[in-house]
């Protein structure tokens, strides 16, 4: 597979889950690609797949058959320790909606985390995680308890978290789900802004379709399948087109 600009190719991910005496496929072949510096959206009802995609992308769960690339390179061994465990600390970033962070820690000790399991020089660490702080905008919080911070500044630090390590790819699961709405829109051109600076790639998984207009594409998962795509493009009503699309699925 050549490499033009696509950081992630996935082919036929399929996913099957045995309970008991029954089966239920999760993926049904999926297959799609992610470009350097996009922002793809996943959207879909409850029992669509979404999580499980997440779950396969993010080399937390084995998919039963499929292929994926990362940079044009096939990783035959992606989602299996301890090549697993590689993918993620060099190739990707978490952002979850519950935000996912250490009450007992500073701000600045959760943002350092990932760099410290790496075995980052404590100077460089430093000035990585100020840097970034700086960059989503709560470097007057470095020193605070993240208990004492309201909602939106919470997920400013998960996305600070997700991303201090330069990762390829992050993956959102629902960043905006526990925030108001004007806490969303704030943090999506957050998300567009590090995809203009810094070139990071988004997966994010929203049943939202204001967050959906965000992205550059929107791709619709149901009943384990990919059923749409949908390009955002400037000038159309891309809100009432995702929604319509949307609503089809759920019907």
């Amino acid at each position: 597979m050549e490499n033009s600009g696509i950081i992630l190719e996935i082919k036929n991910i399929k996913k099957t889950f045995v309970t008991g005496n029954s089966e239920v496929q999760a993926l049904k072949g999926v297959s799609f690609c992610l470009k350097k510096g996009e922002i793809l959206a996943v959207m879909g009802g409850s029992g669509s797949g979404k999580s499980t995609l997440l779950n396969i992308l993010g080399a937390l769960l084995v998919p039963d058959e499929g292929e994926i690339y990362l940079n044009g390179r096939l990783e035959e061994q992606y989602s299996k320790e301890p090549h697993a465990t590689e993918i993620r600390n060099k190739h990707i970033g978490f952002i979850f909606q519950d935000f996912s962070l250490l009450n007992d820690l500073s701000v600045r000790e959760n943002v350092s985390l990932p760099l410290v399991l790496k075995g980052g020089r404590d100077r460089k660490v430093k000035d990585t995680v100020e840097s970034i702080v700086r960059r989503v905008g709560i470097d007057d919080k470095l020193d605070s308890g993240v208990t004492q911070l309201s909602g939106g500044q919470q997920q400013r630090i998960a996305i600070a978290r997700a991303v201090v390590t330069h990762p390829d790819i992050v993956l959102a699961d629902e960043p905006t789900g526990n925030l108001d709405y004007n806490t969303s829109l704030e943090i999506m051109e957050l998300f567009m802004q590090l995809k203009k600076e810094e070139k990071q790639s988004f997966i994010v998984v929203t049943h939202d379709p204001i967050i959906a207009t965000y992205a550059d594409r929107v791709i619709f998962l149901h009943d384990g399948e990919i059923k749409n795509e949908y390009k955002n493009e400037e000038g159309s009503d891309n809100f009432s087109n995702i929604l319509a699309i949307f609503r089809g699925l759920v019907a």
